[in-house]
């Protein structure tokens, strides 16, 4: 990943990540959900040619929420942006499931009905409370 990063391209992905990285904190907590996927839903454009893929998104994010314990809503979001703008057709999941006597919430991006950089086996407790589609829209 060190390599590849010093790729223009990929500093520019990287940068322009960063940067909604550090705005998802507060923009979730002063918005409600909804509002935030429509503020993070990016189509591509056709103004910049696109020259990264899934896996350069999905590394990207990866390296930013790497130690990030409790970031999977962000991480969710960033990853859905991304992926819209390289042309796939990514949905949000929010689920929740109940351990030890609590509820636990959980976020992630699926694509071509596989969750993206997660496991399926570890998502199987989760109850999908929220899909939002490539869209912006929740799901019926």
């Amino acid at each position: 990943m060190r390599l590849r990063l010093l790729k223009p391209s990929l500093i520019f992905l990287a940068t322009r990540m960063l940067t909604w990285a550090l705005l998802l904190p507060f923009l979730k907590r002063i918005r409600p959900l909804p509002d935030v996927v429509r503020i993070m839903h990016r189509r591509p454009s056709g103004k910049f040619s696109i020259s990264y893929c899934q896996q350069d998104v999905i590394a990207v994010a990866d390296r930013i929420y790497r130690s990030a314990q409790g970031k999977c809503l962000e991480k969710s979001l960033l990853l859905y942006r991304y992926l819209l703008a390289t042309g796939n057709d990514p949905k949000l999941a929010v689920g929740f499931r109940k351990m030890d006597r609590q509820w636990m919430g959980h976020s992630w991006v699926i694509v071509g009905n596989c969750p993206i950089d997660e496991p399926a086996a570890a998502l199987k407790d989760f109850s999908r409370l929220l899909i939002f589609n490539s869209d912006g829209v929740i799901e019926g």
